[in-house]
């Protein structure tokens, strides 16, 4: 239970700290330029999904590719170049791509004594998100010795078996909804647990419908980043506008 509420709880700081960053994309004067970085943002997100559900590396950058977030040739071939994308190095990869292309944009949009700041706290928020992802994929690669679930699957068998025998000389008839509520508290508690040894399986799956929306999540985060961009930029059109 504590190791899935911190799990869950890394997704927030995620989409937190992508808001936070396209707050600092501002400075970006130029419309291709913030197209440019969301774009490497967004790519980073995705392989951060992709990497949980541990997709086969050809057919999610194929994916990638339609989607218009990865582009054939050097970027391609770099996350090719990977083992495999169940890990922080392609996630290193796209965010130094989107350091050295948001540095470029700061150095010739923002005046010099302004730029350090700028970038400081870019590259802390991404030392955030960075940090976040890694968290999840050592969760994931640590799961829960199979060893210990079976045991506590017997444990709980054994206690549900021997409850009656405790229950029934004290409340005689009203034994048997006690021994239901109890049985159904035990093992409810037990498929719980079971479902949240992963609780990044994919939503497709009919059998997985409390699992994390991760796709929801994806969409989710790059609608709040546009809306957060577009209130930004309109405020500073309307500034120049009036001045």
């Amino acid at each position: 239970g504590t190791c899935s509420r911190q799990v869950r709880t890394k997704r927030f700081p995620v989409c937190s700290r992508a808001v936070r960053i396209v707050l600092r994309l501002s400075y970006a004067r130029r419309e291709s330029d913030l197209d440019e970085l969301f774009r490497l943002l967004w790519l980073a997100h995705a392989l951060h999904v992709h990497s949980i559900h541990n997709s086969e590396t050809d057919s999610t950058l194929d994916d990638l590719i339609q989607e218009g977030l990865l582009r054939e040739g050097v970027e391609a071939d770099a996350l090719r170049s990977c083992t495999t994308l169940a890990s922080s190095t392609p996630l290193s990869i796209v965010y130094g791509w989107f350091t050295t292309k948001l540095r470029e944009s700061i150095i010739r949009d923002v005046p010099p004594p302004m730029q350090a700041a700028v970038l400081t706290l870019v590259q802390t928020n991404i030392s955030a998100m960075r940090g976040a992802a890694a968290d999840v994929l050592m969760y994931l690669s640590t799961p829960v010795p199979l060893a210990y679930t079976s045991l506590l699957e017997f444990m709980v068998t054994i206690y549900v078996l021997m409850a009656p025998l405790g229950l029934v000389p004290r409340l005689l008839w009203m034994a048997v909804p006690g021994c239901f509520v109890v049985t159904l508290i035990f093992y409810g508690f037990m498929s719980l647990g079971k479902k949240m040894l992963n609780p990044f399986t994919a939503r497709s799956d009919a059998r997985s419908e409390d699992a994390f929306d991760t796709r929801g999540f994806l969409l989710g985060t790059r609608a709040a980043c546009r809306e957060v961009a577009n209130a930004v930029f309109r405020t500073q059109k309307a500034a120049m506008f009036n001045a």
